[in-house]
């Protein structure tokens, strides 16, 4: 008499291996994405519509770190103008809750406050900015996030932006450099006293590795003013 064989605890076995297996992926990716822009420097040169060179800055991203229940990153800014002067420093440290330090990755562009200042990052969307698998066509979630200021005297009129990033789209691969091309549209709305200020608006074009993170990030207003954010680890 020939036995049968029950495959169904085997087939269950299988599957739980491959969830397991896409779950740590994902763990995976977002450890990598948020942990490759510890340490490093980036530039940010920002243009007029006539392609002039009106100012730059220099970022140098501290160690990120767990404290008191949050993720940290302190971000170092260095600003010159047209003519290579360095016109100004500051360090700002960046605050949010430890399941969306991912989220450090996007704040770069932002890095525009006061000396010594704490600006809180909250999440306002799911917390999975970049894919684990990387697709040309391949369209993605939104992201939104907010930026609010503490302490000083900008911290105490409320000063605050809501950032939204929409129409994202991986649009091309580079196969010389392995890197992917994602499109995007960006929304900031910048608030103080609770009031809305200002709303700016760029379409967004951000070169990733997939490991090594953001390369570059190509912002551009209607106007024609555009800026540059580009990896710097010479």
């Amino acid at each position: 008499m020939i036995k049968r064989v029950n495959y169904i605890p085997f087939l269950l076995l299988i599957m739980l291996i491959q969830l397991s297996s896409k779950q740590l992926a994902a763990q995976v990716n977002k450890q990598m994405f948020m942990f490759q822009v510890d340490g490093n420097n980036y530039t940010k040169k920002s243009y007029n519509n006539k392609n002039e060179l009106i100012s730059y800055q220099i970022f140098k991203v501290g160690e990120i770190k767990n404290e008191e229940g949050l993720r940290t990153m302190k971000l170092k800014v260095y600003s010159y103008d047209k003519n290579n002067k360095l016109k100004d420093s500051a360090e700002t440290k960046y605050t949010c809750k430890p399941s969306v330090g991912e989220i450090f990755m996007n704040v770069i562009p932002f890095a525009e406050y006061s000396v010594n200042k704490i600006v809180k990052i909250e999440l306002g969307s799911n917390d999975t900015f970049y894919p684990t698998t990387w697709q040309i066509g391949k369209e993605m979630d939104d992201i939104s996030f907010s930026l609010s200021l503490e302490g000083g005297v900008l911290g105490t009129f409320g000063s605050s932006s809501k950032n939204r990033i929409y129409d994202r789209k991986i649009t091309a691969y580079d196969t010389l450099k392995n890197t992917y091309t994602i499109t995007s549209n960006i929304e900031i709305k910048t608030y103080m006293f609770g009031l809305r200020m200002d709303t700016i608006e760029y379409t967004l074009e951000e070169t990733i590795h997939p490991q090594k993170g953001i390369v570059k990030q190509y912002f551009k207003e209607s106007t024609g003013e555009y800026f540059i954010i580009k990896l710097n680890n010479k």
